[in-house]
C-alpha cells in the first residue's frame, strides 16, 4: 500500500495535497500574526491572544502534516 500511494498519480496527488496543506497552514499562521499585531494596538488582548495561539497551533500542525506528506512521497519515490 505504501508503494501504491507514493508512485504514479497517487504520489503526485499526495504531494499536491501536502503542498496545499502547507500553504493553508502558512496562511493560518499569517492570520495569527495579524491578530498579534492587531491586539498590540487594542485593549482586548485576551481574545486576540487566544485567537493567535489557536491560529499558530493549527497553522504549524497543517504545515507539519504537509511536510510529512511530502516526505512520504519523496521517500516512496526514492526507495521503490
Amino acid at each position: 500500500m505504501f508503494a501504491v500511494a507514493t508512485t504514479g498519480r497517487g504520489g503526485r496527488h499526495l504531494a499536491e495535497i501536502g503542498l496545499l496543506l502547507g500553504f493553508l497552514g502558512a496562511s493560518i499562521v499569517a492570520i495569527g500574526a495579524y491578530w498579534v499585531l492587531r491586539g498590540a494596538r487594542r485593549s482586548d488582548q485576551a481574545i486576540g491572544r487566544a485567537i493567535e495561539r489557536a491560529a499558530t497551533l493549527i497553522g504549524f500542525a497543517l504545515i507539519g502534516v504537509g511536510l510529512a506528506m511530502q516526505l512520504v512521497v519523496q521517500a516512496g519515490r526514492h526507495f521503490r
